[in-house]
């Protein structure tokens, strides 16, 4: 045995044995878990012991829906959720592109129109006189709308007659949402980065992972909203990357993903958008825009095909759906797969899964789907979302308690960087959700980054659990969440990461 690591306070997330006090590794792997006792019986001359400090452990935490690129770049850009107020947030860009040379882009993201005590976006003018010689690219804290200025739309040759290219009288206004905001992106992200400025951007979003307990995460690159290429520069970076990587590849190619001998596609395929952008497809209009249901990105015909073709060769399927009305598309698109080519433990994936009526939840659960879930939502938006929704449909919103009890296999993500990459987060949401008969108990937070994190990756025989045959990958935390108060859970930190038996971030 290679390693012993002992005096911790060990939640093992195994239901046959949920404490130990003491683990034991070799080669990566734990081997055996027990008392101190047990463990000191199988130890050799050569073991090395380290002391936990009787601190809490849990399994390595698991973000299964990352924006992993994206989350790497965006610590190159300037961060706008903080703006209290347009001058604040005029104030951040003007020094952000002052550190910029002439016709560098001026980058920035996380604004929330509604946080801001003006409750607008700028004007296109008032963002021509902040940036009047750089091209601007602004990316809303959902990144399903953006604001650009003159000389960035000048730059991008966007077609005018794109869904989502707002106007105001018949004048551009510089906010895209839908499909102009995804060219946009795209078209950024594409030309805009360098491969190895890119590869970079994969180091530094791993060590930040690593600081907050994530050993392994659910890379979902590639696709409408990002780079085209960052899926392959991803999967050449992987063997050196300090953290485990699941790809997910966003694009509806099935041939293309198939022959990198890939049996999952998709992550942030966007059968529709966002509740803040307006995007987000509902079934009944936006309380506060009574000619707005939103928007469904794909035709039916094409994602019932694509659904059917990904399914019947034997694939696992993840798409975006907030709002009801995708939901109901994707749901569809399932059961005529399902019922066509019948399949146990296919694991379909839905993104998000942020407003389901009832029944929708029953059936998602009859077909033996997947919700992958982002519980720091809830309250990142508590205050946005009733005036999008309205009182009676916002008690809907994000229903962690009632997918569990339906059965649902569910687990934890942040989609960073739309919300910070931090489980902590997302358990402490889920612990203090908005409408209490939603909340979840921390145990059952705990499972939905670790256990269910990599049921749904169908990793659940090598991780998210402390059990022999499995990665020793844990998350040693500096205070214990089953005895702190729930506010203080967003506040905790990471004491230690371990990875395969090695420290890879510590604070002891």
């Amino acid at each position: 045995m290679d390693t012993i690591f002992v005096n911790g306070n060990f939640y093992t997330m195994d239901w046959k044995h949920p404490r130990a006090e003491a683990v034991g590794v070799s080669g990566g792997i734990i081997e055996a878990v027990g008392s101190r006792e047990h463990l000191a019986s199988l130890a050799g001359a050569d073991t090395e012991w380290i002391d936990l400090g009787g601190k809490v452990v849990f399994p390595g935490f698991i973000d299964a829906h990352v924006h992993f690129m994206q989350t790497g770049l965006d610590h190159t850009a300037v961060y706008l959720n903080g703006a209290k107020n347009l001058e604040e947030f005029f104030r951040l860009v003007s020094e952000k592109a002052r550190t910029l040379s002439e016709g560098e882009w001026v980058r920035g993201y996380g604004y929330d129109e509604t946080k801001l005590e003006e409750k607008r976006v700028p004007t296109l003018e008032e963002l021509d006189a902040l940036c009047p010689e750089k091209p601007l690219f602004l990316g809303r804290v959902d990144a399903h709308s953006c604001l650009v200025n003159s000389v960035a739309l000048g730059m991008l040759h966007l077609d005018p007659g794109l869904e989502g290219f707002d106007r105001k009288d018949g004048a551009i206004t510089g906010r895209l949402r839908a499909k102009a905001n995804s060219s946009a992106r795209t078209k950024i992200l594409n030309g805009l980065l360098g491969e190895e400025e890119k590869k970079g951007a994969l180091f530094q979003a791993a060590q930040e992972a690593l600081e907050v307990g994530v050993t392994s995460l659910h890379a979902l690159e590639g696709g409408s909203l990002f780079g085209e290429r960052d899926f392959e520069i991803l999967l050449a970076a992987m063997p050196e990357l300090p953290i485990r990587i699941l790809p997910y590849h966003q694009i509806m190619d099935v041939d293309r993903v198939a022959e990198k001998g890939i049996n999952r596609i998709g992550g942030c395929i966007t059968v529709d958008g966002s509740i803040g952008s307006r995007t987000a497809a509902l079934l009944s209009p936006y309380e506060d825009q009574e000619d707005c249901t939103g928007c469904l990105y794909i035709e039916t015909e094409e994602l019932e095909a694509f659904v059917l073709e990904a399914h019947r060769r034997g694939m696992q399927i993840a798409m975006h759906t907030i709002g009801d009305a995708a939901i109901e598309q994707l749901l569809r698109a399932y059961e005529k797969a399902l019922k066509q080519y019948p399949r146990k433990d296919h694991r379909h994936r839905f993104e998000h899964f942020s407003i389901p009526a009832d029944d929708q939840v029953r059936r998602a659960a009859a077909l033996g789907c997947a919700i992958c879930v982002q519980p720091s939502f809830d309250f990142f938006t508590r205050e946005m979302m009733p005036l999008r929704l309205g009182a009676k449909r916002f008690q809907r919103a994000y229903p962690l308690r009632t997918l569990l009890e339906a059965g649902l296999l569910v687990a934890g993500g942040s989609d960073s960087s739309i919300t910070p990459l931090n489980p902590m987060l997302g358990i402490y949401g889920a612990k203090t959700h908005t409408h209490p008969f939603q909340r979840l108990e921390v145990y059952e937070a705990v499972r939905l980054f670790t256990l269910n994190a990599a049921a749904i990756g169908f990793e659940e025989n090598v991780k998210g659990s402390i059990e022999a045959g499995k990665y020793a990958d844990f998350a040693v935390m500096s205070e214990d969440p089953f005895v702190a108060e729930a506010e203080a859970l967003k506040e905790m930190k990471v004491a230690m990461t371990i990875l395969g038996r090695n420290i890879v971030y510590s604070k002891f």
